[in-house]
């Protein structure tokens, strides 16, 4: 396959390039020519993420008074730039911070570099969790960042300088603020994997060597598609850093699939894997549904059979029993979380806990009628409390509800926008109108739901260690909230 990318280009190998070469030579070949790797994250996802990280790099930073920072080429926000910089603030202080190490084409960037008597130690930070537990503490590390301070330690050594050992910084999962501010020392914990690394660095040498010789070629490697493709953190091999963002369908190994391939089976282990991987654009219209010695399950099987007739298919009886359960009023709930929260903002809250900043319920008390409201959730205040809630009434869009900011169009009183909610007609919705309302309402003629009572559903003594939102039980028969997506309580009876 031909493929657009500049020949000319000559990167480095970086700590990323190799992690993803340890994953997949293709993906880091392409990278390494230039060729843009379609996105898996979306980019606002990305940025919290990024954001998050950036946050517990801070935090870590004041593990190490009269730390010196270094700064990439270009930016010159410090005296300290680049690797002369990083020679010059190893030389003048106890640590330094995004040390930059460069040797042989290979380069790499450390979080944070203690300066010792005997030598260099390299620490790396990560935004992850770890809970430390009984005498078995190093064993729970996540083996991929033991080739991620390989790496780095590979590469400071081969611009000579003397490394003893490398650690990791993470977050403590146990770890639960209190009243105060957060103190680094409590919330982070130090993890010595000097041992570790060294028993990796003989292999570092030997893939730094091989995939060097690898990109120096122009010709792409044929690797096909299979469980690589696919990010697996906890690998115990370590090496599946990321899902490929070339694996999807506009990517470039994605574009070479069929559309039915057959590695796309759900729920693929163990010997299956190598038989639908193993053939080459092997789809799934060419799998016999009873073969014996494949072993289908019966998703699997059902999956192959509707491929092949494309027929839908639907389990018309439990379906019908479990809509037959259901009760009016039915009540539809829908609560926003922002899980990136790695830092606990509040008392109470340990690190990700989940923090609540909008909800939304609708309500059918008959097939076919309802009513609805929600609430904005402000990010500055602690938004567990029924204190922090805004109301928003009953019939209004859910169009932009973020933290601390209210819908659009809406002033510090909300009365024009209130007005505006309150004049709907229930068959006259505007085009702005939450879709997510609608995909659950699709029996009924009107848009929005018609304006109404506000209802509020925080409850001041329930908590989420200590004080989190929960709900009350309004009239219906089962309840469910989750973060990100509608989540019916109960559903309208149709016909399957």
């Amino acid at each position: 396959m031909a493929l657009a990318h500049d020949a000319s280009v000559h990167r480095s190998i970086t700590k990323t390039s190799y992690l993803l070469g340890r994953q997949c030579p293709r993906r880091q070949w392409l990278g390494h020519h230039g060729v843009v790797e379609p996105a898996v994250t979306e980019a606002a996802v990305l940025a919290l993420q990024i954001e998050a990280s950036r946050e517990v790099e801070s935090l870590a930073a004041e593990l190490f008074p009269g730390a010196l920072r270094v700064c990439r080429e270009g930016e010159a926000t410090t005296p300290y730039v680049g690797v002369e910089g990083t020679k010059r603030a190893l030389a003048e202080a106890q640590a330094v911070l995004q040390a930059h190490f460069e040797a042989d084409g290979l380069a790499a960037i450390s979080d944070i570099v203690e300066v010792r008597a005997e030598g260099l130690y390299l620490w790396e930070v990560k935004s992850s969790t770890y809970e430390a537990e009984g005498d078995d503490d190093e064993a729970r590390a996540n083996p991929l960042y033991d080739w991620d301070l390989a790496y780095q330690v590979h590469v400071a050594r081969e611009a000579g300088n003397v490394v003893i050992g490398a650690g990791l910084i993470l977050l403590r999962k146990e770890y639960v603020r209190g009243g105060g501010p957060v103190r680094a020392e409590e919330v982070l914990i130090r993890l010595d994997r000097s041992a570790e690394v060294a028993a990796l660095a003989a292999r570092v040498a030997e893939e730094v060597a091989a995939q060097q010789s690898m990109l120096r070629g122009s010709t792409m490697p044929t690797e096909l598609p299979g469980p690589r493709c696919k990010g697996g953190r906890k690998v115990a091999a370590g090496n599946r850093p990321s899902d490929c963002g070339h694996f999807l369908p506009h990517g470039v190994c994605g574009r070479e699939l069929p559309v039915f391939w057959a590695g796309s089976l759900p729920n693929l282990a163990g010997g299956k894997i190598a038989l639908v991987t193993g053939t080459p654009g092997l789809k799934i219209e060419d799998l016999d549904p009873n073969d014996p010695a494949a072993k289908w399950t019966e998703t699997q099987r059902r999956v192959i059979e509707g491929v092949q007739t494309r027929d839908e298919v639907v389990d018309h009886v439990p379906l019908r029993e479990k809509l037959d359960e259901l009760e009016w009023p039915l009540s539809f709930v829908d609560l926003e979380f922002d899980p990136t929260m790695a830092i606990p903002r509040h008392p109470g809250m340990r690190p990700y806990d989940r923090v609540p900043f909008q909800w939304a319920l609708a309500i059918e008390e008959e097939c076919g009628g309802g009513a609805g409201g929600g609430a904005l959730l402000p990010g500055a205040h602690d938004s567990r409390s029924e204190s922090s809630v805004r109301r928003v009434p009953a019939g209004r869009p859910a169009t932009d509800r973020s933290p601390g900011r209210a819908p659009p169009g809406r002033g510090d009183d909300g009365a024009e926008a209130d007005r505006e909610a309150s004049g709907r007609r229930r068959h006259g919705a505007p085009a702005g109108a939450d879709p997510t309302l609608r995909r659950h309402r699709e029996d009924r003629k009107g848009g929005l739901l018609p304006p109404g009572p506000d209802v509020l559903l925080l409850d001041q003594k329930a908590g989420t260690r200590p004080d989190g939102p929960r709900l009350r039980r309004p009239r219906h028969r089962k309840r469910n909230a989750g973060g990100g997506g509608v989540a019916p309580s109960a559903a309208p009876r149709r016909e399957p």
